[in-house]
C-alpha cells in the first residue's frame, strides 16, 4: 500500500466568488469562510470541475462514455466513475457500485486577502435597462484577482489510467482553462494551475507507515516524482481515440478569442468601494484594490453587449 498525494497551486487570474449560499447586511452573497474565517474553495466544487471536465475528456482518452449521461440509473464501469465513483451508487446486495479513488481537499487561501463587494443589477431583455421588479439590484462579495489557494488531492488504489485521466484534467487547468465558483460566464473564477507535485510514500515499511502516522501534515513527507504530469500525458495520448456517441458532450476543441478594445471617448465605468475610498462619486472597478492602473470591464457588462446584438 503506497500514500499517493498531488500539491499544486490555484491562482486566481480574475476576481472569484465561492459563495456560501448566505447573505448578510453588508452583501447579499457571502464567500465560503472556514471556521476560522478564512475564504475556502470547496472539495466538492473542485471535484465537480474535474469531474465535468473529464466526463467530456475520458471518451477521447479510451475511458468509455458514462451511462448517467443516457440516464441509466445502473452502476457504471467508465473511466470517471471508476476514478471518482459512480453517479448512481446502491448499497443493494450484488450491486457492483464504486466509492470514489480520489480525495479531493478543501483547497485554502494561501496567506490574507481582502475581499471586495461586486455589484450587480438586472437588465430587462426587452428595454436594454434596468429591470423595475423588486431585488432586481444586487451585489456579491469577491476576492480579487491574483489570490492563491493551496490545492490538495489523494490516491486511494488508483491505478495508471486513472492517473492519466486526472492528468490530462490538470493539464487542461495548467493550461489555463480553469474556472470555479459562481457567476463563470460573466468573467469570474478563472484560475491558473502551478506548481504541479506528484509524491508517494510505500506504507507496506513499518518505517515509512511510522512516519506517515507521526506527522501532522504527511503529504510534506513524500518521495516526489519528477515530471509526474508530463509522463501521465504522454501516457494518456496513446490512449487518443476517433470514435465516440456524437449525440453526447464530448470535448472536441475549443476557441479562445483575444483582441484591443479602444475606447473612442470618455469612459465611465463605477464600483463603489472605490468610489467611498477615493471621494469620488464614481471610480473605475479595479482588478484589485487599490491598483489603479489596472481598471477592469466586467465580463456581465460585456456579455451584456454582445446579448443584445
Amino acid at each position: 500500500m503506497s500514500y499517493r498525494v498531488i500539491t499544486a497551486k490555484l491562482k486566481a487570474r480574475t476576481a472569484i466568488h465561492i459563495g456560501s449560499g448566505q447573505g448578510a447586511d453588508i452583501t447579499d452573497a457571502l464567500i465560503r469562510r472556514d471556521t476560522a474565517g478564512q475564504p475556502v474553495i470547496p472539495g466538492t466544487a473542485i471535484a465537480g470541475a474535474l469531474r465535468a471536465l473529464l466526463t467530456r475528456l475520458s471518451p477521447r482518452l479510451g475511458g468509455g462514455t458514462c451511462q448517467a449521461l443516457k440516464g441509466d440509473p445502473a452502476s457504471c464501469g467508465c473511466g470517471v466513475c471508476h476514478l471518482f465513483g459512480d453517479v448512481n451508487p446502491s448499497d443493494e446486495l450484488g450491486a457492483s457500485s464504486q466509492a470514489s479513488r480520489l480525495l479531493v481537499f478543501n483547497a485554502r487561501l494561501n496567506g490574507k486577502s481582502a475581499t471586495l463587494i461586486r455589484d450587480g443589477v438586472g437588465i430587462n431583455r426587452v428595454t436594454r435597462a434596468a429591470a423595475r421588479a423588486g431585488a432586481v439590484k444586487f451585489d456579491l462579495e469577491v476576492l480579487p484577482a491574483g489570490v492563491e489557494f493551496d490545492l490538495r488531492l489523494e490516491l486511494r488504489d488508483a491505478d495508471a489510467e486513472d492517473e492519466q485521466l486526472l492528468a490530462a484534467a490538470l493539464a487542461e487547468w495548467q493550461a489555463g482553462r480553469a474556472w470555479l465558483g459562481g457567476r463563470v460566464a460573466r468573467g469570474l473564477g478563472a484560475f491558473d494551475l502551478t506548481g504541479v507535485k506528484y509524491g508517494e510514500r510505500d506504507l507496506n515499511q513499518p518505517d515509512q507507515l511510522v512516519v506517515f502516522l507521526e506527522a501532522d501534515e504527511p503529504w510534506r513527507q513524500v518521495k516526489e516524482t519528477s515530471n509526474w504530469l508530463d509522463t501521465r500525458i504522454r501516457e494518456a495520448r496513446g490512449r487518443l481515440v476517433d470514435e465516440f456517441d456524437p449525440n453526447l458532450p464530448v470535448a472536441r476543441r475549443w476557441v479562445s478569442f483575444e483582441g484591443t478594445l479602444q475606447a473612442l471617448g470618455p469612459l465611465l465605468t463605477n464600483d463603489t468601494v472605490h468610489a467611498g475610498i477615493s471621494g469620488f462619486d464614481h471610480a473605475p472597478l479595479l482588478i484589485q484594490l487599490g491598483d489603479w492602473s489596472h481598471p477592469v470591464l466586467t465580463g456581465a457588462g460585456l456579455r451584456g453587449v454582445l446579448r443584445s446584438h
